[in-house]
């Protein structure tokens, strides 16, 4: 029950957190907006330029994550930020409803041993990056895209939060973004808010409506 380690370097200098981490076996990654705090942070290598933030995730090493873990063009340097590890997954306009993480933020994260899905839903998709260059591989069409989970099987699943003529679901993914297989559907008042695949291959989702539960779902054969 000991806190055995701590990220740091979420917060300050222009960071704003974030709402999702996800690992593989050899990094941690953690969503999140970093800004220019009004203009007063100027370097085009640490912070975005004025009027814009950047969405995007902090790479760290697992044997230590307080550290980076670099990649080719990614920014970090200046102040209390990490040189070189963080990975600008989109430039937004300043003050585009930052604290909802079901709009302009990074809603969802998964990872392979060599992929990371980021969850956008302030544009309908989810992005696609190489997780050891971090460069984009693809982009898919996923309207308001949450939490994301790898599966056993290596198959992605992906949380899509419900609207007014929509309820919230969660559907498998084939290896170009195409519906690969059941789905699972949340009716009002439920409002899923996260998810991860249990060792024994169950899906367990935590749903943030009136009954604050985790709920348990198991594939079964035909």
């Amino acid at each position: 029950g000991q806190v055995a380690g701590c990220a740091r370097h979420t917060h300050g200098w222009g960071h704003q957190g974030g709402y999702a981490v996800a690992v593989n076996s050899r990094h941690l990654f953690i969503s999140g907006r970093m800004i220019n705090e009004g203009g007063h942070l100027e370097d085009p290598d640490t912070w975005p330029p004025a009027g814009s933030d950047w969405i995007g995730v902090s790479r760290r090493p697992l044997e230590d994550i307080r550290q980076a873990a670099p990649f080719a063009g990614a920014k970090g340097a200046k102040g209390d930020t990490l040189k070189g590890a963080f990975l600008v997954v989109d430039e937004v306009p300043t003050g585009s409803k930052a604290l909802d993480r079901r709009v302009a933020n990074i809603a969802g994260l998964a990872a392979s041993s060599n992929r990371l899905w980021a969850a956008c839903p302030y544009d309908g998709t989810i992005k696609v990056f190489d997780a050891d260059t971090m460069q984009r591989r693809e982009v898919w069409r996923f309207e308001r895209a949450g939490g994301l989970a790898v599966a056993p099987d290596g198959t992605l699943w992906a949380l899509q939060d419900g609207d007014a003529g929509h309820p919230s679901r969660v559907a498998a993914l084939d290896a170009a973004g195409r519906p690969a297989g059941p789905e699972f559907r949340f009716d009002l008042p439920a409002d899923p808010a996260s998810m991860c695949f249990a060792s024994d291959g169950r899906l367990l989702v935590a749903d943030d409506g009136p009954r604050q539960q985790v709920l348990l779902f198991e594939r079964t054969a035909a």
